[in-house]
């Protein structure tokens, strides 16, 4: 007959083996915020047929004088979901998608204001993985230094380019240990990039001072 298995024995093996799964869940939540973008083939920019149609909206308020809204449909399945938008120094607009992609296009005016958008051309975003969450891209920044910047929501960082422009040529990645509490689908939102070389990061939903104000990083130029 087997003995049995004295008590003191058995809740150390228990909390030796609760002390293991603990640490693998650790190591797994810390490999998921930590671990760099997924490489993936650079696809080809191509041309994507846009239409605008003008959408009703109020003239302004108070300093602000609104240009003109329209709404922007397109047949391509990647199309959809923008996110981030900046202005180009050759007077086009360029925006990123949660869906990994960037559009890039030129606003047409009509007696000073929008009321449409011409040569639209769109690419995907290298670097990112195949998921929804390897590819939730949220904002795009440019830099003085000549990079474009862009900021991943879930994955909770933000990947450099290098040149201004669609993001082509990957030059590094910041991500901040600070942000790794934002909620998964909460985070980096807006960024923008001051003229000293810091970054305003803000998050979409995080919260801070008792939940009365959205949480955002502050990073100093030298990081």
């Amino acid at each position: 007959m087997p003995r049995p298995i004295p008590t003191v024995s058995l809740r150390r093996a228990l909390a030796w083996l609760s002390f293991i799964l603990l640490l693998a869940v650790a190591a797994f939540i810390l490999w998921q915020e930590l671990r760099g973008p997924q490489a993936v083939p650079v696809a080809p920019s191509r041309v994507v047929a846009v239409a605008a149609a003008p959408l009703a909206a109020p003239a302004g308020t108070g300093a602000l004088r609104l240009a003109g809204a329209v709404v922007l449909t397109s047949a391509d399945a990647d199309f959809g979901g923008l996110s981030g938008l900046a202005a180009l120094p050759d007077g086009r607009l360029l925006a990123v998608s949660d869906a990994g992609q960037w559009l890039r296009f030129t606003p047409v005016l009509a007696g000073g204001r929008l009321a449409g958008v011409a040569g639209a051309e769109m690419g995907a975003i290298p670097a990112l993985g195949a998921t929804k969450q390897d590819r939730d891209t949220e904002a795009i920044a440019f830099t003085a230094a000549g990079e474009t910047l862009v900021s991943l929501e879930q994955q909770h960082r933000i990947l450099r380019f290098s040149g201004i422009g669609p993001p082509r040529r990957l030059a590094g990645t910041l991500w901040r240990t600070e942000a790794i509490s934002w909620p998964s689908n909460g985070g980096g939102e807006t960024l923008a990039a001051l003229p000293d070389g810091a970054l305003l990061w803000v998050a979409e939903s995080a919260r801070a001072g008792g939940g009365e104000a959205r949480r955002a990083l502050l990073i100093a130029a030298d990081g």
